[in-house]
């Protein structure tokens, strides 16, 4: 009886023990997935705040600078694997991934982004054309994290007007 006892007890510390190292391991995928969005966001914030990008995605549509600049990095597939430059309701101006040109809308490329898009118009709202999003999106080939930012010039610059934001997002 009393070897029967101690095999029920070992028995439950070992389910506690494995319960507890699969919470721990749980605990540290989050951990590399929040990491790894977080990286994408500070690129994104990186890329959009830069009085270069301003001039020539804002300013002027050059869509030859934003393939050699962003898309040849897309291409690469190094930091992130895609980029596309939309308008403020998400109509693709400039799209490019590892895998070839984007076209379309950002919510036909990123069925979540539509989502995403309005929590950055909120943000933009709330805190100035600065605020970034970050979450992860599916496409054909699965789970991919996606960032974006309104597309802004360094400093105190006014508040891009919203017929004239361009947003950018970067996915990998």
């Amino acid at each position: 009886a009393c070897a029967i006892l101690i095999y029920v007890q070992m028995d439950a510390v070992a389910r506690d023990m494995d319960r507890h190292e699969d919470l721990r391991t749980t605990v540290a995928v989050h951990g590399a997935f929040d990491s790894y969005l977080n990286a994408l966001v500070e690129a994104v914030s990186d890329e959009g705040t830069w009085d270069e990008a301003y001039l020539n995605v804002v300013v002027n549509a050059d869509s030859g600078w934003m393939d050699t600049t962003w898309g040849a990095t897309a291409r690469l597939a190094q930091s992130y694997d895609t980029v596309v430059v939309t308008d403020q309701v998400g109509n693709v101006v400039f799209g490019e991934s590892a895998d070839g040109a984007l076209h379309g809308s950002i919510d036909q490329i990123y069925p979540s982004a539509a989502v995403m898009l309005q929590q950055l118009s909120h943000a933009i709202d709330a805190t100035g054309d600065a605020s970034t999003i970050g979450n992860y999106a599916e496409d054909k080939d699965g789970l991919l994290a996606l960032a974006a930012i309104s597309i802004h010039k360094t400093g105190d610059a006014p508040a891009i007007a919203t017929d004239k934001r361009r947003v950018l997002w970067l996915g990998a």
